[in-house]
Order: structure tokens, then sequence, then C-alpha cells
């Protein structure tokens, strides 16, 4: 978690000022955090925990506060199961957040890569599903 708090801060710091200043807006940018602790999924809102029953609120009061197109980063450990960041990009969008961004990074190695995701591709070929 030490760790994790320390990427967040760097995060905000170094790429997400000149994103918040280039947009005009005050302020600085969201910062969502997903990692595993244990057999948890733990998030994390402008580096505090979040337990889960909070979290739709919580960035309810965000969006409200700051507005749709207040910029937004989520950092992902490399421990979180893909089906995480999906659920979390579900619910920044459901939220209604436009400018997400999403960083994955891991405790072995000093870098971060940046994932982006595009529109889903309907397909209706059972051999792809395992059926």
């Amino acid at each position: 978690m030490k760790t994790f708090a320390s990427i967040s801060l760097l995060v905000s710091l170094v790429f997400l000022s000149p994103l918040v200043e280039a947009s005009g807006l005050d302020g600085k940018a969201i910062v969502v955090g997903l990692e595993i602790e244990g057999a948890d999924l733990v998030v994390d809102l402008n580096g505090l925990p979040l337990p889960g029953e909070e979290l739709l609120s919580e960035l309810g009061e965000e969006i409200e506060e700051n507005g749709p197109e207040h910029p937004v980063v989520v950092l992902i450990h490399d421990g979180v199961p893909f089906s995480a960041m999906t659920n979390m990009r579900g619910v920044l969008e459901k939220v209604g957040f436009l400018r997400i961004r999403y960083f994955y990074f891991g405790d072995d190695k000093r870098m971060m890569g940046e994932l982006r995701f595009l529109s889903a591709v309907p397909f209706r070929d059972k051999s792809v599903m395992g059926e």
C-alpha cells in the first residue's frame, strides 16, 4: 500500500499537472487506485481507501464538485484482474466522467504503461467463447 501511495503522488505531480493546466481546469486530477491485498480488491480515491459500498456515492460527489470534464486517472496494480479494471471503467463512465486515463504498474519495475480501451466489437463465433 505504501508503494501505491507513492505512485499516486508521483503521477499526480508529474503527469497530471500539465494535463489539468492544459484543460483550463483548477485543481488536481481525481486519482482512483486499484490494488489487491490478500484476496481483496482495494479501491483508493485520491489516496484514501474507499469501501466498495461507498464507491458510487463518493464518485458522484466528485463529479458534482468537479464536473464531467475533470481528468480522472486510474492506477492499476499488475495483480488486479482484468475484470476489475473493466468494472471500474463501467462505474466511472456510469457516473459520467469523460476524461479517464488508465495506467498499469508493477512493484518489480519502475515503469508504468498506459492502457487504452477501445469500443467493444461484437462477435458470433462460439469457438471464441469456448462453447
